[in-house]
């Protein structure tokens, strides 16, 4: 474990690299400003086509922006390597067919009561098989530009995934119109709070979301049985809030360590003691 204060020191008098984010996720660009030594910039990554395959999505954001990082490289005062970063995530709800798995992908919800559906979905599945499961999977990418070898750019990828079991009882809940508008309304309240609002972040919707399904919401609703393996309990608290820190990561922010590590061998370590990371997390558990 490193000192990040006097890390952070000397990261900032070493060194600064540009990196550009290819995207509009005000969560992914306040992420790589969290690195002390990472100059960022960010462009629009365009149009997203609806795929279930998240790093071509990822991988086709840097692509987008590759022109305007070039131009970025060519009128610099002094010209270094430029890393064009992106990343994308896309829910999926785990159904059995024929005594096999399957992940069924899903796009952002065109309504608001599609997300219900998914909910009856989930409840059909553990009532059949014993376990409500859906899982978000999430791809980055960085792509290293050498301003001496602008030809031979290096690109790393990642794909990371945050299996959820959700409680069947509470399932069922989330099915009803009691429910489900309590769903509605927790989510309401969580993204318009001071712990998600505080880095200017607001104004999220069931719409905005893949699936429209919210781990932070489900988690103050009590509808979480285990987070990628760990069986939520209080008796561990700092044990559950490392879990479910890596899991909100994973879904709201989504860049691999493998990734991240290419901007700065320390990245996913100041990322991981980012404020706002951390209050979320304390929220999502009610703790604050």
């Amino acid at each position: 474990m490193i000192d990040l204060e006097d890390e952070r020191y000397l990261d900032q008098n070493k060194y600064t690299t540009k990196v550009v984010y290819a995207g509009t996720s005000r969560r992914r660009l306040n992420a790589l400003k969290q690195i002390p030594t990472a100059d960022v910039v960010s462009f629009d990554g365009g149009d997203e086509p609806d795929i279930s395959n998240v790093l071509k999505i990822a991988l086709g954001k840097i692509e987008h922006v590759y022109p305007q990082a070039m131009d970025l490289m060519a009128f610099a005062d002094n010209p270094g390597n430029i890393f064009i970063a992106a990343a994308d995530s896309r829910t999926e709800l785990r159904t059995t067919n024929e005594k096999r798995i399957v992940y069924e992908s899903k796009s952002k919800p065109d309504d608001f009561q599609q997300t219900q559906l998914y909910f009856k979905k989930l409840l059909a599945e553990a009532e059949k098989n014993g376990k409500g499961i859906y899982r978000v999977v999430s791809s980055s990418a960085i792509q290293v530009v050498e301003s001496t070898k602008r030809d031979e750019a290096t690109s790393t990828t990642q794909t990371l995934s945050c299996v959820v079991h959700l409680n069947e009882k509470k399932l069922r809940w989330l099915t009803t119109q009691e429910g489900y508008f309590k769903y509605l309304e927790a989510f309401r309240a969580f993204y318009s709070s001071k712990a998600y609002e505080s880095e200017g972040l607001g104004g999220m919707t069931i719409t905005d979301l893949s699936g429209g399904i919210s781990l932070p919401v489900l988690l103050r609703l009590g509808a979480v049985e285990s987070v990628n393996g760990f069986r939520l309990n209080r008796r561990n608290i700092e044990a559950m809030k490392k879990a479910i820190r890596t899991a909100i990561f994973t879904v709201a922010v989504g860049f691999g360590s493998d990734v991240l590590e290419k901007i700065n061998p320390h990245a996913m370590e100041y990322i991981l003691a980012w404020n706002w990371l951390n209050e979320v997390t304390r929220h999502s558990l009610d703790l604050d």
